[in-house]
């Protein structure tokens, strides 16, 4: 995993976790990180912190 995947999914935490998060932002960011965007908000967070763990994951490793 490359940093600037990392950065991505944490950018992408963090527009999630707004009230209102800008739609075009989360697609884009979703697009990037290779991860299946969906219009469910649960579904949405759980691919993102799902693909975040292994990100994490990779890093320990390496």
């Amino acid at each position: 995993m490359t940093i600037d995947k990392l950065n991505i999914l944490e950018m992408l935490v963090e527009e999630l976790l707004k009230e209102s998060p800008e739609e075009k932002v989360v697609r884009t960011c979703m697009n990037e990180a290779g991860i299946p965007d969906t219009k469910d908000p649960i579904d949405r967070i759980n691919k993102v912190l799902h693909a975040l763990e292994f990100a994490q994951a990779d890093k320990e490793l390496n």
